[in-house]
């Protein structure tokens, strides 16, 4: 504090005022001087964007009229040139009548000769136009172009499409006495047929039929050019002006015409033709360049639009200069300018006035107040950094003691608050950091502090790392319902802000991957500023949510085994004789369809048949549930079996919506996929069927990977399921279809045999799989279903970790495997590191054996279903006949194996066993434990 500059009562009061007054000044002033700036900104791109668009109006209506006027000459075309040649022909006619009525006793031959040489010479339509006539036998009297055919037989002659010319005109003069008639023609002189029109006249006084006509090409030229002058002398505004061109790049009219103007660029390099012509083909647009120098034309920055003539591609075009509009807006920038200057001007001259009248003012008000100002300032400053009370008695002004007291009084709640307050935050201190559950502080979505038991449950190395975490990298993409965790979580914590608090359960994701349940206690505590932050605990589940699963998977394992055996023991005892009758009925029912004539009787025929048929199917299903048969395992990814199976049921999804939402880049599924096809269609079936009644039945698809597992979600808005049964519909023999339909949610013809969702249960159990329903009455039906991800080799993470615990490596090992698909990954990750081991395999019993005897093994891994005459027991025993110690992992997933294996392995030491499908690193964790005991028991033994 001792280098803290001082100042008297002079300078405080005088810096002070002379800043306010400044400030009252200078910040109107500025403010003053910005509106103007800002106005005459916003003014000037207002003008400038008001003469852009008036201009482009302009120039859109100019080029449309042009365009307007090119279809109406267009038009005109044909009724052009058949008004022409027909006032031609109408000329000749009136010659011909008048040569006639001159000469009453001429012979007709002397007339029709001076007839045919009074029109020889005549031409019209710039040298084209040209007369003939024949008589009405088809011989041709008169032909300037080629006389040599003068007097020949026309009939024959025909135009390039096989027209027949005379004989047609002859139809036309004999019918209606004159006409046109469009052929096609060659062109004296010119190689080719074109399009002609002609018109004919019969002339009765000679027996002729006189005409002429005309190319319709030679006529569109003729437009053409007409166009072009046309366009070539419009104007508007100051030198506005029209021009054309073609898309080839050739300009047609304006300050380049004549020119190859395609490749042409201005000085920004846009090639401006290309661009112009771009436009034109997308119906018209507007164009920006600058135009390069033509002579008597200045190269400036220009605005053009074009628009096609789509028959002759042509583009019209027009165009502005609009550089034009700048010279105004700097003339108001000068103004502008002005206005400021004197502004500042003023500011500057009313300051230095207020500066000299506050310089007096407050040098005689300092004079009064400074003795009392200074002893109160001394003990103020003393006090506000020490907290040390004012002494009360040295102010000698009322107003100043009073303001003392008060001061006083504000130290001493000070001290007291404060006091209170670090003992109140001793208490919350012990109490949040020594809570063995997790607490964190949440402010606007993000962690501000936790205790150390978070830091603890999370796995991270101190708090400081953990707050530097966002809370989406805490919890895995989705959550077990499916929802995005990032979504799901905001969620979470407006409804607790809304409700003051809230409490759910969450999944998380630990520092190493690890994802594990919480209890979630959100509370909204209201801060002093304007809004609130979330008090939050969690609760580490997991051993509460393992007992809860393996509790409700006993309950159920035993009440399925039972139902298993009893429906097992029905089916095995009862298909066989119940498909033999149901195939006499269905039989006899078809043949009696063949031969039936009756309407009634055959009605009630199908009806037998279709029950037949759903007996049937009622068999198969209740077979393949009470079957106890081992997955076939293979690679295939969920996306094109999902495909596969809404291909094979196109027919039952006709006139539904299926709405497809696949993952990109999803593992493989290693699965049976006969039995995963089967719960496709299953689980897709049940949902065609909820849909039978609904208006816009609609079927949404998803797949995803979540937490390690291949899931897919299919959603309907069907009935529903009354969630009373929610949890039966697994149950074999359970339905709700056909006569168990009380409340009417399906039709008629839909039956249901009870045993579909049992089967995708237990497909899905046989998989280490999992599936859940949600369902809302008249709203429609959820069903997620999850797999393991089992890849064809070992993730990094999981080959450090096989690396630490492998203690036997470049070991021998017989793989007898029947799956393809197994086998070859089994193999890829026994033989690549970290394992090294040299690997055979066998695909069935006999190989197996054939390989055994063949070389020696430290170990065999063994499937349990092997193709042919011997299965994995037979293997088994042999194998143990020839060596009793080598150690032996089975893989299977049978039933009837796994109920007997307790008994195996109590009498076999050097055994182990994973059920199907088994994760990689469990796999070769059981290989390297099987090596190393089977290693220590020989050490012990020798």
């Amino acid at each position: 504090m001792k280098n803290r500059k001082t100042y008297s009562i002079n300078q405080l009061i005088l810096y002070r005022l002379l800043l306010i007054s400044t400030l009252s000044l200078l910040i109107p002033g500025f403010f003053l001087i910005y509106s103007e700036v800002v106005d005459f900104r916003d003014q000037s791109n207002q003008l400038r964007g008001d003469y852009i668009k008036s201009q482009r109006q302009v120039l859109q209506q100019e080029v449309e009229r042009a365009v307007d006027y090119i279809n109406y000459k267009k038009d005109q075309k044909e009724k052009r040139l058949k008004s022409d040649i027909k006032n031609r022909v109408m000329e000749a006619h009136a010659l011909c009548e008048n040569l006639v009525a001159m000469h009453p006793a001429t012979e007709t031959s002397r007339i029709q000769f001076m007839v045919k040489e009074a029109l020889r010479p005549i031409r019209f339509n710039h040298g084209r136009g040209y007369y003939f006539a024949f008589d009405l036998k088809g011989i041709e009297q008169l032909f300037p172009v080629n006389p040599a055919m003068e007097g020949k037989d026309m009939t024959q002659t025909t135009g390039a499409k096989g027209e027949r010319v005379v004989p047609d005109m002859l139809d036309i003069v004999e019918k209606h006495g004159e006409g046109f008639y469009t052929y096609t023609w060659p062109k004296p002189g010119i190689s080719g047929y074109y399009p002609k029109i002609a018109f004919v006249k019969k002339v009765e006084s000679l027996g002729w039929v006189i005409g002429t006509g005309e190319y319709l090409d030679d006529v569109e030229k003729d437009i053409q050019n007409e166009i072009i002058d046309r366009i070539s002398m419009i104007r508007f505004e100051n030198d506005g002006y029209v021009f054309a061109g073609d898309w080839q790049g050739k300009s047609l009219s304006g300050p380049a015409r004549g020119r190859d103007m395609y490749d042409v660029e201005d000085e920004n390099g846009v090639k401006i033709v290309q661009e112009l012509i771009r436009a034109a083909k997308n119906g018209g647009g507007f164009v920006s360049y600058v135009l390069p120098r033509f002579e008597g034309m200045k190269s400036a920055p220009k605005l053009s639009y074009a628009a096609p003539v789509d028959e002759w591609a042509w583009y019209i075009g027009s165009g502005v200069y609009v550089d034009e509009i700048e010279a105004t807006i700097k003339e108001q920038a000068a103004q502008l300018r002005s206005h400021i200057i004197y502004h500042l001007l003023m500011i500057t001259v009313t300051l230095l006035i207020i500066w000299t009248v506050i310089f007096f003012m407050v040098k005689l008000l300092a004079q009064r107040t400074l003795k009392s100002f200074s002893l109160f300032s001394e003990f103020f400053s003393r006090a506000s950094s020490s907290l040390i009370p004012i002494r009360e008695d040295d102010i000698e002004i009322e107003e100043f003691a009073e303001l003392a007291h008060l001061a006083n009084e504000m130290i001493d709640k000070r001290i007291e608050a404060e006091r209170t307050l670090q003992a109140s935050e001793a208490k919350y201190r012990t109490l949040f950091e020594k809570s063995k559950d997790a607490i964190l502080i949440i402010d606007n979505y993000r962690f501000v502090d936790c205790n150390q038991s978070t830091v603890e449950m999370l796995g991270y190395e101190s708090k400081e790392q953990l707050l530097q975490t966002h809370p989406s990298e805490l919890s895995p993409e989705f959550q077990p319902d499916g929802s995005d965790s990032f979504t799901k979580a905001r969620k979470m914590m407006d409804i607790a802000t809304q409700n003051g608090s809230h409490r759910f359960e969450w999944n998380h994701s630990r520092a190493n991957g690890e994802v594990f349940p919480v209890e979630v206690i959100l509370t909204a505590i209201t801060t002093d500023k304007e809004g609130s932050i979330l008090h939050t605990t969690w609760r580490d589940i997991t051993q509460r949510k393992q007992a809860e699963r393996e509790k409700i998977l006993a309950e159920r394992h035993a009440a399925n085994q039972s139902k298993h055996a009893l429906v097992g023991q029905i089916a095995g005892k009862m298909a066989h004789d119940f498909n033999n009758i149901l195939g006499v009925i269905m039989g006899n029912t078809e043949l009696c369809q063949m031969a039936c004539r009756d309407e009634e009787i055959t009605r009630r025929l199908d009806l037998i048949f279709g029950q037949t048929v759903r007996g049937k199917n009622l068999t198969k299903n209740l077979i393949a549930f009470a079957r106890d048969q081992e997955p076939k395992q293979a690679f295939f990814h969920i996306n094109e079996k999902i495909e596969l199976v809404i291909n094979l049921m196109k027919k039952d999804l006709e006139g539904i919506t299926i709405e497809r939402d696949y993952g990109d880049r999803m593992a493989e599924l290693l699965a049976d996929p006969g039995m995963i096809e089967h719960a496709l269609v299953n689980l897709i079936q049940n949902a065609i069927h909820a849909l039978s009644k609904t208006r816009n039945p609609k079927i949404r698809i998803q797949t995803f990977e979540n937490d390690k597992n291949i899931c897919f979600r299919i959603e309907d808005n069907g009935c529903g399921i009354p969630q009373q049964h929610i949890n039966d519909i697994f149950e074999p023999s359970f339905t709700l279809k056909g006569s168990r339909d009380t409340d009417g949610d399906y039709p008629e013809e839909v039956k249901g045999t009870g045993y579909g969702m049992a089967n995708v249960k237990r497909y899905l159990e046989q998989h280490m799989g999992t599936i859940e329903v949600a369902s809302v009455r008249g709203q429609g039906t959820v069903i997620i279903v999850s797999m393991p991800v089992i890849k064809r080799e070992l993730s990094n993470e999981e080959k450090v970790q096989v690396k630490a615990a492998m203690k036997a490596a470049g070991k021998k090992i017989l793989l007898v495997e029947d799956e393809s698909a197994i086998s070859d990954v089994q193999r890829e990750i026994l033989s690549h590191e970290p394992c090294r081991h040299h690997v055979d395999v066998a695909g069935n019993g006999e190989s197996a054996i054939a390989l055994f005897e063949s070389k020696p093994y430290d170990v065999v891994s063994l499937d349990y279903l092997l193709p042919g005459e011997m299965n994995g027991m037979d293997v088994y025993r042999h194998i143990r006949e020839r060596d009793p110690k080598i150690p032996i992992l089975f893989i299977s997933g049978n039933i009837e194996f796994i109920e007997a294996l307790d008994d195996l392995l109590s009498a076999d030491p050097n055994i182990a066993h994973l059920s199907k499908p088994c994760f990689n690193a469990d796999y070769v964790n059981k290989i390297n434990e099987l090596l190393v005991a089977y290693t220590q028991n020989n050490e012990v033994a020798v």
